[in-house]
């Protein structure tokens, strides 16, 4: 079984906030929205407790989608190509696709991990 943990919550809606620097003759394709690991953790911490209480002592696979978002202590909202969530907290289909990779790599790790590809 697996648990998958929430996505930070941005300050703002990405799409919309680029958007409007877009209308505002910014450049926003160097623009990095992104959010403190501060800010995340202040955010998240009692959904993270809850989540962690609730699969203590049993064999799930808790899967991080922060981590997936995470560098260097900031969590993106996108890079120079993709922005990743679709309103402030949920990620987008362009998102779900970029993290795709890190997040079956998790789930295939698990599986290895514990050998439940031999039942």
């Amino acid at each position: 079984m697996h648990v998958v943990y929430p996505a930070p919550k941005m300050n703002v809606n990405p799409p919309l906030h680029k958007a409007r620097l877009e209308k505002l003759f910014l450049n926003s394709k160097k623009l990095k929205i992104k959010l403190s690991e501060e800010d995340y953790i202040l955010q998240s911490e009692k959904s993270i407790i809850a989540l962690d209480k609730a699969t203590q002592g049993s064999k799930i696979n808790n899967i991080y989608i922060a981590s997936f978002l995470k560098n260097n202590d900031f969590y993106y909202a996108n890079n120079d190509e993709i922005i990743f969530y679709r309103d402030d907290n949920h990620l987008s289909v362009s998102g779900g696709y970029w993290i795709s990779k890190d997040f079956v790599s998790s789930i295939i790790s698990y599986i290895k991990k514990n050998n439940l590809d031999q039942e």
